[in-house]
């Protein structure tokens, strides 16, 4: 028989021949594990680039698995510090096998975002949004899946850094979008084998709330290999916007971890993204339940308006990361040497300290049954 791709991990998975009426057959005896099926996440950032900006944020999360008989989930998720905000999801299987699903979500968070004009920093924002989403979808057994969804929300900005006199607009963000999603990595954080793909393409317009008119496509990838205790994990990025000018609260990001990472997190901004990076470590221990890895990265990329080659940032990274009992922990440190207009810039460093959130079985005495999965590819280094 195939197995239920979606089916919870078991202490103990048996079976024996049987014979009934003159027929055989096999019963199969599978225990679900005693911890679950709801678990407490935790995560944390910190940042510093040695110039006085620093950000921190410390996130825990709820996840309540086997809300009912299809196997629903139930995640909500709160982040205090400079970014903080609140979102709950549930995730809904329709069918028996649990191949279709739909899931709903709402949040609110607030965050920082730069306004450029050419190269110069001339503005810093505050953001304070909060959105709605709902998404249906199939699942491929254990490797992918597809979703149709819609999302609105609305917004505010206040000024940071800048000319008083610049605008604070409010803002109404609605859109339409289709993603599709492969994920074969054998590990969230520190994988040794597998790929992963995330390609999405979105429609904004004013009929599904949007202040603009426009259309975004992103696409992300990467592989991983080994060769003994060596990883390389080749990765790229890209991301357009079309048919209309794309507002700045719905600009590309990057900046941060693995991110050109010698910048701060969303430092960066526009209407085009295009990175390309080579994740490497090593495997430094044979302590199974403490693996201690050693590695760094090299980053390249573009992120404007209309980037060319003129607009290309190198950065890189060094990092120490264990993946621990409680989960994933780095410790690291970027470095961002700048090219063509910027290269007169000096290089810029930035030291980060994070921990993606990580599961902590939540026991009680309820039989756990089978469980579904909300399809969220957070990744580590992957």
């Amino acid at each position: 028989a195939d197995q239920d791709p979606q089916a919870p991990p078991s202490d103990h998975v048996g079976g024996q021949v049987v014979e009934r009426d003159g027929v055989s057959g096999v019963v199969i005896d599978a225990r679900a594990k005693s911890w679950g099926p709801n678990y407490l996440q935790f995560g944390m950032d910190l940042e510093d680039d040695f110039e006085g900006d620093t950000l921190y944020n410390i996130r825990v999360a709820y996840l309540q698995t086997v809300r009912n008989l299809r196997g629903a989930e139930w995640r909500t998720a709160i982040t205090v510090g400079q970014e903080p905000g609140i979102a709950t999801e549930w995730y809904q299987p329709i069918d028996r096998v649990r191949r279709y699903f739909v899931n709903a979500g709402v949040g609110y968070q607030k965050f920082n975002l730069n306004q450029y004009e050419g190269d110069d920093r001339v503005a810093e924002y505050r953001f304070t949004e909060a959105t709605a989403i709902l998404a249906a979808g199939r699942v491929f057994s254990n490797w992918g899946e597809f979703r149709l969804g819609v999302e609105t929300g609305t917004g505010d900005t206040s000024l940071r850094v800048g000319d008083p006199d610049l605008e604070t607009p409010d803002f109404d963000l609605g859109r339409a979008f289709a993603r599709f999603a492969v994920d074969t990595l054998d590990n969230s954080y520190f994988p040794t084998q597998g790929a992963f793909l995330q390609t999405t393409y979105s429609w904004h317009r004013p009929g599904f709330g949007d202040d603009e008119s426009f259309d975004q496509a992103a696409l992300e990838a990467g592989v991983a290999l080994s060769f003994g205790r060596y990883t390389i994990i080749p990765n790229v990025e890209l991301g357009k916007s079309t048919r209309g000018d794309t507002p700045f609260y719905a600009l590309f990001r990057a900046g941060g971890f693995l991110r050109l990472s010698g910048f701060e997190s969303n430092e960066l901004s526009g209407q085009e993204i295009a990175l390309g990076s080579a994740v490497f470590y090593r495997r430094m221990n044979d302590i199974t339940f403490l693996p201690v890895y050693f590695g760094g990265s090299v980053e390249y990329g573009a992120i404007g308006d209309d980037i060319d080659t003129d607009d290309g940032k190198a950065a890189g990274s060094l990092f120490l990361g264990a993946d621990s009992f409680f989960g994933p922990l780095y410790l690291g440190a970027g470095f961002a040497a700048l090219t063509g207009q910027d290269a007169q810039e000096p290089v810029r460093k930035v030291v980060e300290v994070r921990q993606p959130l990580s599961e902590v079985g939540v026991w009680y005495f309820l039989h756990p049954g089978a469980c579904g999965g909300l399809f969220l590819l957070h990744r580590g280094l992957g």
